[in-house]
């Protein structure tokens, strides 16, 4: 059992293998039937042949496949052949062979011009008969034949027949032998000579000789030929290594600029070269493509004499073209001459028109003859060498701004007739067309006629792409810096469209300049020579040397312009500087220049935001600045694919690339985003563009028209990437992805988690848009411009596009102004002319209305019309707002600059000869001329823009004051209103105008924070019904200040434009209860309860307005987040001017400002401390609570008396009292009735018998008072005062009064101040407490007691507020002028000092005389002396700082010497190093020429 369990597997596997064996075997069966059946079936379809198979298949499988019968006999067959062509030799009887035989045919071969067409069949029939008779050896006589035939090329007739009398077997292998040998004499001395490549490539011609079978006699090898090719690169990438690296320990030379010798001849006899440069001689165009197509590789070109004949070639098949296109001049070009008929062709073209179509044949001929059907004579020497003459050079740099038409001869037919030969040619000519200059200006204008004809643009463009890109831009870097070449190049390939260009210039960068051994040491030699170059560039050099780097960028503009963006990127102080050295390049050096521009640009290998910053970086930083600049002095560049670049990333938001547009709009488009502006520039823009330009000044001179016009053109192009999307163009694709990028920063922007970094994007992007819309406004030129006709209107931009409202109304205002503009565009006259003007733009808004309905909530619609919103989103500054005070300001300024014009003379300088003193005075008039003629210019601009602006003004108030009835609801239809008409239940009105209008364009610009501020004074100006005031200012200060503290720093600094404008309008009211009561006494905006409110009323509800701006601003301030404590800050900073005003407002924000500056953040400790420094700066215009609201100063309660005072002094003070109390009742309505609601005389008569602290007897004090009053009242009637009686007792004196916290009486300006009146009848003057009681506190500081020199027209003038505030205000008016030209000074302190003497002077100037007396003696040694020596010590001080100053500016000196000194060593040291280069260069030169003379 065991031996059969052993024996089972046995059996299964031997059954298993028997049974897969036979698997195998029908598997291999099929498979042979089956490539049975696909032979035959590829037989019957003629796809196979059995030639190829019986050649290529072996025995077995012809004999299974059917192709042969008997397999055996097949191959016994081939045995056979094989031996009797290879092992058979053909025997002679070399011994029945006789000299004579030879030499009678060497004779018969040799006769010279008498072998021709008439004796060569009796030549042959002999030479037949010598072969015979004396037995010759018939490859021996193909030998003698083809040595004669060597000798005699131009008898090609006769000696073709001779060459085909014989085996043409044996051709090949007898002329080979004849090239190896002088292949392998070319080891030692000889090379082979051009006859038999001549001979070689005649037999070829004519169809005797294979070029395949010749080939392979031919020496050296293709792996040969190919090593010493990859040999020769290694060499060129080391030579380019060692260029500008200087070893001095090196003995060697260094390497010969490659420019000098581009080619250079090969290191052993290469006869595949050589017969290449043969079959171009003899005109065999077939066989010399093949052979140079087969030696691509090794770039035969390179060989000089084949570039010399490809050169002579494209000369002859180019001529013809030319001369219909070229001028006469270049006629004298050496070229080859075309066959006779064609040159007739040509004649008879050029002589009459009646032959064009002689003409056109000869071009058929030659394109024919150059294929090669027929032959040409054979190129010499000379002729090669004549390519190069002077003559020729001189004739490149012609320039010829001729335009000719395109002739009939260029059509689409002749274009690929030439294409077929002319290609080819110039592709084996490669980089190497650069040394024959003529013939590359002809090629690019023969190319570019043909490109005119629009047939070939559309079907050949793409092969003449390739052309310029293998070919012509290759051979450019070649050539010793011709511009003429460079525009000719550019001519031809200006019709390309940027995405061709920018890819043949990538193709240039990445692939010739790295893999060309010629272009490798090119831009070797380029980059030493430039960097150089930038080394020593600077601004004031920055032309000349512009020059020298403009020689080198004429042949490699990408080397050169990639290193000067490289320097760029890296020192932002030499853009400028740069961008000056262009202006010496071609137009294809700044088309270069704008693809590397936007390959830098479009480059991911660098971040363009600082790492851990939220600034771009500052490479990127620079570009952007180069690119506004750049582009501004060159406007001609290419600007469409930047901008369609920006498009793109955009798209994919990337909103860092916005900088680029934003640099363009500033330097290019002339356009500003600048908000941290004066009262007096945000004013200005409310005016004209002239006036703009005058008033705001520009960091950056404004742009010429040119640069201005080119922008607006490109941004105007119309774009259509997919042909079923609607076209639009690129300023429409720009402003809508920048409006959408506002909400995608907002809510899609998850990789942003710094609030700040937030908010900064969304600033960049909202600056973008504006600006570019600011522009496209600015460039637009009437209602037919390209501006309107981009218009989608509002609708769609918000439903289709997904805008917001405020940015569709934005970019629409440009269509909107121009659409409906209301003012003619000159002056009207009249206003009916105006109005009517803008009664027939009217009708068009209705459109509008019915869109702006659909697009607000309807609640909105119960508080406004749709009429108005639209009309308040479409009215802009300056249609509302016309700035008569900064016209008039501008034309001051012109006159003042006509004036220091004119007053410019030429410096003395005694080191100036007479000579250059009458140069410079020349020049110096030349300059007042043009100076003077440009104010006259824009004076008179400004003179039309104010006429207009007037105008137009005008009739849009005639518009607003004609429909203002229809802007609000009236409480009566308003479903949630109060039933109460008046202007106070107006509340639902008020808050959908604030909310829908106000808030979002309050926070959009400045010139809208502005607009919405003044639009609101011109409501109230037209008294618009249903509009409540009081409500809209609550409304609005309260919402606008709870909107900062969820907006960016930038919207911030908008709304507090926004809140200074509407507390400036408050403030007005308040200071001047006359301007209140004719602007708002019956006005029914200022109703409360139905009754028109009071000034007194008024003051109390903006004091509440202030504590409700205080209290939000300061609880954002203590909440800790630095949005909020930013925000609130840059609030306050503007609106510092008119606020805050009281007391209580002032100590809330001033204790929080101290708690900011303790802040750990840098960037809100920086603001804290600005704002503090204001706030002390503004403290003494601050108010006390009560005298805001209007109530009279209550002078504050004195330190208690030294003495107890008599009770004879109790009526001297009630009398006083009395006094006083009818004095206050005298002043102004306000004041009379804020003191009928006080206590009563009482209080008053006890805080002044308080105050005097050593007490008079009751006649001493009537007599002083008396005798005061008098004083006083004939000091006012002009008269002196009388002195007093000399036996009179004077009262004594009083110590000087204590401190006190008291408040100003307000008084009219021209108000005389009565003087109180006793109960005798007799006046008397109000003691010194009352008057130090009408003054500040801070100023009572600073009063002297020992002052008594005050002139009597000061001393007799009533004291009034306002003057010495209106000086303040006409200083600070000047400060901020003063600050807004660059001209600040350290005026602060003067002005400091000026108020405290103004403040003393005005204090001395109102005691009585008898109260300014001298203090006693104890006081001056006490306190006299000691103001003395503090003033003293100040002077001492303020003279030490002087000298510290003093010292401070010699250092400077020093300083600036010594950079000086170091300059001049530096110069010093280049110009040693440049003489010492410069005698190195012609030591070497010295040596090379002594070299060669041994």
């Amino acid at each position: 059992s065991s031996s059969n369990n052993n024996t089972q597997p046995s059996s299964s596997s031997s059954s298993s293998s028997s049974s897969s064996a036979t698997s195998t075997t029908l598997n291999i069966e099929n498979a042979r039937a089956s490539l049975k059946d696909l032979v035959q079936a590829c037989f019957s379809g003629s796809v196979l042949h059995e030639g190829d198979a019986k050649a290529n298949w072996g025995e077995p499988m012809l004999g299974e496949m059917g192709i042969v019968r008997d397999v055996d006999a097949f191959r016994t067959k081939i045995v056979r052949y094989n031996s009797k062509a290879f092992l058979k030799q053909q025997k002679y009887n070399l011994l029945r062979e006789e000299s004579e035989g030879f030499s009678k045919i060497i004779a018969e071969l040799n006769k010279g011009p008498s072998l021709n067409s008439a004796t060569i069949t009796s030549t042959i029939e002999k030479i037949r008969s010598l072969i015979g008779y004396f037995d010759l050896d018939p490859n021996r006589v193909l030998d003698l034949v083809l040595d004669s035939f060597e000798q005699w090329l131009d008898n090609v007739t006769c000696f073709t027949q001779l060459v085909a009398l014989f085996n043409p077997t044996s051709l090949p292998h007898i002329l080979g032998f004849k090239f190896q040998y002088h292949l392998q004499a070319s080891q030692g001395a000889g090379s082979t000579p051009s006859s038999l490549y001549l001979l070689a490539a005649t037999l070829v011609k004519h169809r005797l000789l294979s070029l395949d079978a010749i080939y392979a006699h031919l020496g050296p090898s293709d792996e040969v030929l190919k090593a010493e090719h990859d040999v020769s690169l290694e060499e060129a990438s080391k030579a380019a290594k060692k260029v500008g690296v200087t070893n001095l320990a090196s003995k060697e030379e260094s390497p010969t600029p490659a420019q000098d010798a581009p080619m250079t001849e090969l290191k052993r006899d290469n006869q595949k070269f050589g017969l290449a440069e043969a079959l171009l001689i003899v005109n065999e165009w077939t066989g010399a493509h093949e052979l140079l197509a087969h030696l691509s590789g090794l770039d035969p070109s390179s060989h000089p004499p084949i570039a010399a004949a490809l050169a002579q070639k494209l000369h002859g098949l180019l001529q013809p073209l030319y001369s219909l296109v070229g001028p006469s001049v270049w006629q004298t070009a050496p070229v080859m001459a075309p066959p006779p008929g064609v040159q007739r062709g040509l004649s008879s073209h050029m002589s009459s028109s009646a032959s064009r179509a002689a003409g056109s044949a000869s071009l058929t001929a030659v394109f024919t003859t150059f294929s090669g059907s027929a032959a040409s004579a054979p190129i010499s020497s000379s002729t090669t060498g004549g390519v190069q003459s002077s003559v020729t050079t001189m004739v490149l740099n012609v320039a010829t701004s001729q335009q000719w038409e395109v002739p009939p001869e260029y059509t689409l037919e002749a274009f690929a007739e030439l294409r077929a030969v002319l290609f080819p040619l110039l592709r084996h000519m490669r980089l190497h067309l650069h040394t024959d200059p003529v013939l590359y200006a002809k090629t690019c204008r023969v190319l570019k006629e043909f490109m005119r004809v629009p047939e070939v643009i559309a079907r050949h463009r793409e092969d003449v792409e390739v052309l310029v890109g293998k070919v012509l831009l290759p051979s450019l870097s070649l050539t010793h810096g011709n511009p003429a070449l460079s525009c000719e190049l550019w001519d031809l390939i200006k019709a390309f469209p940027y995405q061709a260009r920018f890819k043949l210039y990538g193709q240039w960068k990445t692939e010739h300049y790295v893999k060309t051994p010629g272009l490798i040491m090119v831009k070797a030699e380029t980059t030493s020579e430039v960097k150089k170059i930038l080394r020593r560039i600077v601004k004031e050099n920055a032309k000349v040397m512009g020059r020298s780097m403009a020689k080198f960028c004429h042949a490699n503009p990408i080397v050169v312009l990639d290193l000067t963006i490289n320097h760029i990127e890296m020192y932002d102080n030499m853009i400028e500087p740069l961008a000056e050295t262009f202006k010496s390049l071609t137009s294809l050096g700044l088309d270069v220049l704008s693809y590397l521009i936007l390959e830098r640009l479009s480059s991911t290998s660098r971040p363009k935001v600082q790492a851990g910053s939220l600034n771009e970086a500052s490479w990127f930083t620079n570009l952007a600045s180069f690119v506004g600049w750049t582009y501004r002095k060159y406007p001609s560049m290419e600007i469409e694919g930047l901008l369609q670049y920006l498009v793109n990333q955009v798209v994919d938001g990337n909103v860092t690339e916005l900088l680029v547009l934003r640099e363009l709009l500033n330097k290019m488009g002339g356009v500003h985003f600048t908000e941290d502006l004066s009262d007096a520039q945000l004013s200005s823009l409310a005016g004209g563009e002239f006036l703009q330009i005058e008033a705001i000044p520009s960091p950056v001179p404004r742009p010429t028209r040119a640069p201005i016009t080119r922008l607006r053109d490109v941004l105007l192009t119309t774009v259509q990437k997919d042909p079923s999307a609607p076209a639009h163009t690129l300023a429409f694709m720009l402003l809508v992805l920048a409006a959408q990028q506002r909400q995608r920063i907002l809510y899609n922007s998850p990789q942003i988690s710094n609030l700040k970094l937030l908010g900064d994007t969304f600033d960049k992007a909202h600056e973008t848009f504006v600006q570019l819309a600011e522009f496209l406004i600015s460039t637009s030129t009437g209602p037919s411009s390209a501006v309107t006709s981009m218009s989608v209107g509002v609708q769609a931009l918000v439903t289709q596009y997904c805008l917001d409202l405020e940015s569709a109304f934005r970019m629409e205002r440009a269509t909107l102004h121009l659409k409906y503009q209301d003012a003619p565009n000159i002056p009207t006259t009249s206003a009916k002319s105006s109005s009517s003007a803008m009664d027939t733009s009217s009708s068009s808004r209705p459109s509008l209305d019915a869109e702006v309905t659909s697009l607000v909530p309807s609640g909105v619609w119960r508080g406004i019309k749709p009429s108005f919103y639209s009309l308040f989103w479409s009215l802009s500054l300056y249609d509302i707002s016309f700035p008569k005070e900064q016209y008039t300001d501008t034309f001051a300024n012109l006159v003042r600059a006509s004036t220091e014009n004119d007053a410019l003379k030429v410096p003395n300088d005694p080191n100036r000869t007479e000579k250059e003193y009458l140069r410079d005075k020349a020049n110096l008039t030349i300059r007042q001329k043009k100076e003077k003629e440009r104010i006259a210019m824009v004076t008179e601009k400004l003179k039309r823009e104010e006429a207009t602006h007037q105008a137009h003004q005008q009739a849009v108030v005639q518009r607003l004051e004609r429909d203002k009835a229809s802007y609000f609801v009236p409480p009566a239809a308003q479903t949630s209103a109060s039933t109460d008409a008046s202007a106070e239940g107006d509340v639902q009105s008020v808050c959908s105008f604030v909310q829908t209008c106000i808030l979002p364009r309050a926070t959009f610009s400045a010139s809208d924070a502005m607009f919405c501020g003044r639009f609101v004074r011109m409501l109230l100006q037209l008294r618009v019904p249903h509009f409540s005031a009081l409500t809209y200012f609550d409304r609005a200060l309260q919402d606008v200040t709870f909107s900062v503290f969820c907006s960016t720093e930038s919207e911030a600094r908008r709304v507090g434009v926004f809140i200074r404008e509407t507390l400036t309008m408050l403030e007005q009211w308040r200071t001047s209860e006359e301007t209140f009561k004719k602007d708002c006494a019956d006005h029914p905006a200022f109703g409360m309860a139905g009754k028109p409110i009071t000034h007194k009323q008024f003051l109390v509800v903006l004091f509440k307005y202030h504590h409700k701006l205080t209290r939000s601003l300061a609880t954002s301030i203590d909440s800790n987040e630095s949005v909020k404590m930013r925000n609130a800050l840059l609030v306050l900073n503007k609106i510092n001017d008119v606020y805050p005003m009281t007391t209580s407002n002032y100590r809330r924000l001033e204790k929080a400002a101290a708690k900011m500056r303790e802040d750990e953040r840098e960037d809100i400790k920086t603001l804290a401390n600005t704002y503090s420094a204001v706030l002390t700066k503004i403290k003494s215009r601050i108010l006390e609570d009560e005298e805001f609201k209007g109530a009279p100063p209550a002078p504050a309660p004195a330190p208690a008396s030294v003495s107890t005072p008599a009770p004879a002094s109790s009526s001297a003070t009630s009398s006083s009292s009395k006094s006083r109390t009818s004095t206050s009742s005298s002043s102004t309505p306000s004041t009379s009735s804020s003191s009928s609601s006080s206590s009563g005389a009482k209080p008053s008569s006890t805080q002044s018998s308080s105050s005097t602290s050593t007490p008079a007897p009751p006649s001493t004090a009537t007599t002083t008072s008396s005798t005061s009053s008098k004083t006083t009242s004939e000091g006012r009637s002009g008269s002196a005062a009388p002195s007093a009686p000399s036996g009179a007792k004077s009262a004594p004196a009083r110590p000087p009064a204590a401190k006190e916290t008291v408040k100003e009486e307000k008084t009219d300006k021209d108000a005389p101040r009565p003087a109180s009146t006793k109960q005798d009848g007799s006046s008397s003057v109000p003691d010194i407490s009352v008057l130090a009681a009408s003054l500040r506190p801070e100023k009572i500081d600073r009063i002297p007691a020992e002052r008594t020199d005050n002139k009597d027209k000061d001393k007799d003038r009533p004291f009034d507020r306002s003057d010495s505030k209106e000086l303040k205000d006409t200083r600070d008016r000047d400060r901020d002028r003063d600050r807004d030209h660059g001209r600040d000074t350290a005026r602060d302190s003067r002005d400091d000092r000026n108020t405290s003497r103004d403040s003393r002077r005005e204090v001395d100037r109102y005691v009585p005389p008898d109260s300014r007396r001298s203090p006693p003696p104890e006081e001056d040694d006490r306190g006299g002396k000691k103001r003395r020596r503090d003033t003293e010590a100040e002077r001492e001080k303020e003279k030490e700082k002087e000298k510290e100053k003093e010292k401070e500016k010699e250092k400077e000196k020093e300083k600036e010497k010594e950079k000086e000194k170091e300059k001049e060593k530096e110069s010093s040291r280049y110009r040693d190093r440049d003489e010492k280069e410069k005698k190195d260069k012609e030591r070497h030169s010295k040596d090379k020429d002594k070299e060669k003379e041994k």
